[in-house]
């Protein structure tokens, strides 16, 4: 059964999503708004948004996902859409059920959104402001960060209709889903829609508004909407004002990084995605390249290395590439392509600034060697084919065929490059991982890397990556958080039952203050299993991180997601076994001090003066074998954002000292 929940802001377009899926997909649409209504019927009140809201507040929060879960079990459909998710209660009860159940976040900006509202036949804003002040509301009514935050996917919906149905194909291909008889008439009626919506659309605005999504508004939120003309506005009162200004989660400031190993298609995803986003691509092989043919000191240095058979100097790469960010078109933002490729060209690029998220492109490697050694060129033209039809546990990459075997559709004939033999290969992709491993890790314990694993073409992958990216802006990813003051870092520690019962909740917090950490929060108790269960969510992303971790400890894992499910469901009953010690670090650089206090995550691999490595008794691989979580001590939050959300989660405002308190008394 394949569960699929909508969800998103008021104007994003999440009815016209769950419309389309249902008639091209034939999903059974189970929707929270239309139980609401469906009682209120029964009960003789008008169905108006006041009483929906009141009929939640007579009831509870979750009593329209009971009725769902209801219909579900009685019905047994193959395939189920969940509309109108409002409160984060709904869902996290529909996965408490059905684990396997995903969400789909339906996103657009707030000038969009706008637009759409204002041309609904009733219910529309009287004016900017009221507009924004309907959004603020209902995010605080209904808690959106926390329903978003479950998310399994994220759909930017600013562009045109037929743009987001490919990004939905996409969705659903990668979810295993099939069409179902041609899509019916709502399908026909979208494509007629869709075609109306490519012909240019303008709304007046001033001359310093911000520009409107490059293909226009999407579409009309409603079947009564109409999609916008070139016609006035009815008053200037209810445009946006033309001061204007996009938050961080909508502006184009986005200095991206795609890692990847050789032939993953990290340069063919970054130069489809980069002009997507409003920002260049740029490769630093497309650098040095350029820097050759002008002929400058610069390229007559690099000419020189690559004539000597030499590797090009990692400062002389960094001057190409400070040069290159220096130019306007990279003032917004840049996609990298190919640098960093090591720690050291890491903090090179650190002396710029630093990066908002860096995406690892991942494909098994069985079948990136059978990519890449499958890989042939025309000696003519340069034109690349590729004879591979790889159909591996769920990636399916087509061949990319010439018309005549052996032959480029030039005339000429194709020939494999020597560097895409298979020995060669395997030896290029030894030491891509030697050398990135620790740059991997490095955005990794900085909270910036997103994993993407590469599973069809890039006409499939393409819109999934863009997803991904839109689904780190909205968590906040590219903002830095709350919580730092005056240089300092909270953290969240939790001593798990292992420590707490061997007697080593004084040691640890003796290291942890001996490393220069303040302590300002201390909590030993039982914890219940609602508080574990948020802690150690069933999401994809986290899931998939736990299996992989298990395969690096020499575990034989065959599918990430459901050995991170086994890990995350066995961490929650040790959790709830026994008491814990949850506390919160106060230091300089505080989050990464404890990590590095802590040790890694393995004990096994955990070196001597940390603490796992000094009092770990545990493996990985020896808890994989015995079917339970590993036991390593304690818990630490990973990055900013990770433990802004666990200081919240496991502790109250006023029962953390307050520092600033402390320190105004002493002046």
């Amino acid at each position: 059964m394949l569960i699929v929940g909508v969800t998103g802001e008021i104007g994003s377009g999440k009815d016209v999503v769950a419309r389309y899926l249902c008639a091209r997909y034939g999903f059974t649409l189970l929707d929270h708004s239309q139980i609401l209504g469906q009682i209120l019927r029964e009960l003789g009140r008008p169905e108006i948004r006041e009483e929906k809201r009141a009929l939640r507040q007579e009831r509870g929060p979750t009593f329209t996902a009971e009725r769902i879960l209801q219909e579900i079990r009685a019905r047994r459909p193959d395939r189920v859409l969940i509309g109108s998710l409002r409160r984060p209660e709904e869902w996290q009860l529909t996965r408490k059920a059905f684990p396997q159940a995903r969400l789909l976040v339906v996103e657009a900006s707030e000038r969009v959104r706008y637009e759409r509202l204002r041309q609904r036949p009733r219910d529309r804003p009287a004016s900017w402001e009221a507009f924004r002040e309907q959004d603020r509301r209902e995010e605080q009514q209904f808690q959106f960060p926390k329903t978003f935050a479950m998310g399994n996917a994220f759909l930017r919906n600013d562009g045109s209709l037929p743009q987001l149905q490919r990004q939905l194909d996409a969705l659903m291909r990668a979810w295993g889903a099939v069409p179902r008889g041609g899509g019916g008439r709502e399908e026909s009626r979208g494509r007629d829609r869709g075609r109306a919506l490519k012909k240019e659309v303008v709304l007046p605005r001033r001359a310093d508004a911000p520009p409107l999504p490059r293909e226009g508004v999407a579409f009309a939120q409603d079947e009564s909407s109409r999609a916008f003309s070139r016609q006035e506005m009815p008053d200037s009162a209810s445009r946006p004002p033309a001061t204007f200004k996009r938050s961080s989660q909508e502006g184009s400031h986005m200095r991206l990084m795609f890692l990847g190993a050789p032939g993953v298609g990290k340069g063919t995803y970054a130069s489809r995605i980069a002009p997507q986003l409003g920002i260049p691509h740029i490769s630093t092989g497309d650098l040095v390249r350029a820097e050759v043919q002008a002929g400058g000191a610069i390229g007559r240095e690099v000419k020189a290395y690559m004539e000597a058979g030499k590797l090009v100097h990692d400062e002389t790469i960094f001057r190409m590439l400070r040069q290159r960010l220096q130019k306007p078109d990279a003032k917004q933002g840049f996609l990298l392509d190919g640098f960093p490729r090591n720690l050291e060209q890491a903090r090179l690029l650190e002396k710029l600034g630093s990066l908002d998220l860096a995406v690892n492109i991942q494909l098994k490697e069985s079948v990136l060697v059978q990519k890449i050694t499958a890989r042939r060129v025309c000696g003519s033209c340069g034109r690349t084919y590729n004879l591979a039809d790889i159909r591996e546990q769920g990636i399916r990459m087509p061949p990319l065929l010439p018309k005549t075997p052996g032959k480029c559709d030039c005339g000429g004939k194709l020939v494999q490059r020597p560097d895409d033999q298979e020995a060669i290969v395997r030896k290029r992709l030894e030491i891509y991982h030697q050398e990135t491993a620790p740059l991997i890790q490095h955005y990794r314990q900085q909270g910036k890397l997103k994993d993407f694993d590469v599973t069809g073409s890039p006409e499939e992958m393409v819109p999934a990556i863009l997803a991904l990216i839109q689904g780190s802006r909205r968590t906040g990813r590219y903002a830095a958080p709350e919580g730092s003051l005056g240089g300092l870092e909270r953290t969240l520690v939790v001593v798990k039952p292992d420590g707490v019962q061997r007697g080593l909740t004084g040691e640890i917090i003796r290291r942890y203050e001996g490393g220069g950490l303040r302590l300002l929060a201390l909590r030993l108790f039982i914890p219940d299993k609602r508080l574990i269960a948020q802690h150690y969510p069933e999401e994809d992303g986290y899931l998939v991180s736990l299996g992989k971790k298990s395969e690096a400890a020499g575990d034989k894992v065959r599918d990430y997601r459901q050995q991170g499910l086994m890990i995350v469901r066995g961490m929650r009953d040790y959790m709830t076994s026994g008491p814990v010690a949850a506390m919160v670090l106060e230091g300089p650089g505080g989050i990464q001090k404890v990590r590095d206090i802590t040790g890694y995550t393995d004990p096994a691999q955990a070196k001597k003066g940390t603490l796992r490595g000094d009092l770990g008794q545990d493996t990985i691989l020896q808890a994989n074998r015995e079917q339970r979580p590993v036991r390593n001590l304690v818990h630490a939050s990973g990055n900013l954002l990770e433990a802004e959300k666990e200081i919240a989660l496991w502790f109250r405002r006023e029962e953390i000292y307050a520092r600033q308190a402390d320190r105004a008394g002493r002046h």
